[in-house]
């Protein structure tokens, strides 16, 4: 299992076992770069008395400084890294308790001598998979490439007909029979034939109250408390990317050169910490765009696609093929994390912050306009012109008109008729008895549908896996807890966002654009779209069919089959 996942730690790697259990880690050091932080760390002395106890773990603790202060005097630390921090916590508290008091992106094993404990952070920044095979051995991973290591999983058909109607698997299922995601803030515990799963926070209607005090050095503390105060988001923010900052390493930015990043840039920079940013970009229009972001966007220096030949001109299929190998699991996106991650990697970063989850928190997409106006249609259209419609739609007009249905209409990828068109076999017979309103979650509104949805499943999943694909850790700071709870409570714009930054209104939405389209038929990967469509013809589960549509289809449904057809290539099928 260790093997497979070397890409995401290539610093340090070891494997500690007892009777009956094993834990192993590929470390990718970034606090206490020393042998302290080497892992899986064991046991532990509290007051002078020891303690058993072994911990795998993956992501970072902001707030670990400040928890060690519980142990003042009772333990003398071997280093400075969070995971010992952790370790001490679960060695004296419940894991429920302790994932409550933990403020960053993670996701642990913990073995106390009995008990296996698994936890996820509040958000799914990190991902943590598990399974039960036949024999009764419990395995739990980073990717399910680990799991298929050592087990062998049938694929899931239903998961994959969801991926073709979004673009993505939604969690909890994967694209294996068996296979689990831990849900986001959940502790499970494994013991003996079964798994237990509590939930430590959720995204629900109303939101945990947190109160915000400084303290002389500049730091925020948070504690709950019932009388609610309304936020000062800027001060949250500002708080929310100093933690961020947190590194033994260099740390850079995505810099797409919009709001969120610019936020990011600003708020850094008045932290007399400016920062390196990295851009990607597919055609040369978006040069002078990229230019702009070392002045607006306060960055002390700006790396942009230094590859040749230059991505215009054509990345080799060799990126390709590369890509879809390091994907885990089928998905539409990740191209442009893939290649900025790698940019970064290449230039000496293993750190870099992200501004995903503002479009989420801040009504950024321009789906939540679509879907206000399908559920107005949702209200007035009968049923019986719903076929009349176009594309996606027929599927949010027909019962049961809900949020989920209107959402998988403006965020999805085929309709369910098209789906069925498209394939052949068992993932026919699996596309046409799908009902995305078992799949998706449920949400009181766009905003919570949009981070427990499209973020968690698609842009988290893929952003992890795809980083980790080079070794570079991404720090989403909008994802920061107290801060998405803050901004739920008191829901704002975009551009209400930018006024309490004292940032300028926000402009045309920009990030890392890339001709996708253009490479998949002029040439570049594929001659033109004959050869792409030869290629396709050779996947059982698309049909003839639908591989003659694709000369009338978007380029995102070309891409979609073609991962698809690749990736079940890649898994043997």
């Amino acid at each position: 299992m260790l093997d497979t996942l070397t890409h995401r730690g290539p610093d340090d790697s070891g494997i500690w076992s007892d009777d009956g259990i094993a834990l192993g880690n590929c470390r990718l050091a970034i606090l206490d770069l020393s042998p302290t932080g080497h892992q899986p760390m064991v046991n532990t002395t509290i007051n002078g008395v020891p303690i058993e106890g072994a911990l795998t773990f993956n992501g970072e603790i902001f707030n670990h400084q400040e928890l060690r202060q519980r142990f003042e005097g009772l333990i003398e630390w071997r280093g400075t890294s969070d995971t010992e921090t952790v370790l001490a916590l679960l060695s004296v508290e419940n894991p429920v308790w302790t994932c409550q008091r933990l403020r960053g992106m993670f996701a642990f094993a913990h073995w106390d001598g009995q008990r296996l404990t698994i936890a996820r952070d509040r958000l799914g920044i990190k991902p943590c998979f598990y399974a039960r095979t036949p024999e009764g051995t419990w395995l739990v991973a980073s990717e399910v490439r680990a799991l298929r290591a050592v087990a062998k999983f049938d694929l899931d058909w239903v998961s994959l007909a969801a991926y073709l109607r979004l673009g993505y698997i939604p969690s909890p299922r994967t694209a294996y029979v068996g296979v689990h995601e831990l849900p986001p803030g959940c502790v499970g515990i494994i013991e003996n034939d079964a798994i237990t799963l509590t939930p430590y926070w959720q995204l629900g209607d109303r939101p945990l109250r947190w109160e915000v005090s400084g303290d002389e050095s500049g730091g925020l503390h948070y504690q709950q408390n019932p009388e609610w105060r309304t936020p000062d988001l800027g001060i949250r923010f500002e708080d929310a990317v100093r933690s961020h900052l947190q590194s033994d390493v260099p740390v850079a930015l995505f810099a797409g050169g919009g709001t969120d990043s610019r936020a990011i840039a600003k708020t850094a920079a008045d932290l007399d910490h400016p920062l390196t940013g990295f851009h990607v970009v597919g055609d040369a229009r978006d040069y002078e765009n990229a230019g702009r972001i070392v002045t607006d966007g306060h960055l002390g220096k700006l790396i942009v696609d230094p590859v040749a030949p230059t991505l215009w001109e054509g990345p080799p299929k060799e990126d390709l093929d590369q890509f879809i190998a390091a994907m885990d699991q089928p998905s539409i996106d990740g191209v442009n994390t893939w290649y900025a991650t790698r940019l970064a990697k290449r230039s000496g970063f293993k750190v870099v912050l992200s501004g995903l989850g503002g479009d989420e928190l801040f009504a950024g997409y321009k789906t939540f306009r679509t879907v206000r106006y399908i559920r107005m249609l949702q209200r007035v259209v009968s049923e019986r012109y719903a076929d009349l419609w176009p594309g996606r739609l027929p599927d949010a007009l027909k019962e049961p008109r809900t949020l989920k249905t209107a959402y998988a209409a403006a965020r999805g990828l085929f309709s369910q008729a098209e789906s069925i068109a498209l394939t052949r076999g068992t993932l026919q017979d699996a596309c046409r008895s799908l009902d995305l309103n078992d799949l998706l979650p449920d949400a009181a509104d766009m905003r919570r549908m949009e981070l427990s949805a499209y973020l968690r499943s698609q842009l988290l999943r893929d952003c992890d896996v795809f980083s980790m694909a080079h070794g570079v850790e991404v720090r989403p700071v909008f994802l920061d807890h107290p801060f998405v709870e803050a901004a739920l409570a008191q829901p704002l714009t975009r551009r209400e966002f930018c006024r309490a930054l004292g940032l300028p209104a926000p402009g045309r939405k920009r990030g890392f654009t890339l001709p996708i389209g253009e490479w998949l038929t002029n040439g570049v990967w594929y001659p033109d779209l004959a050869a792409l469509q030869g290629d396709l013809a050779e996947c059982p589960a698309i049909s003839l069919n639908g591989i003659l549509q694709l000369d009338r289809a978007h380029w995102s449904r070309r891409w979609a089959l073609l991962v698809l057809a690749q990736w079940l290539k890649g898994v043997n099928v």
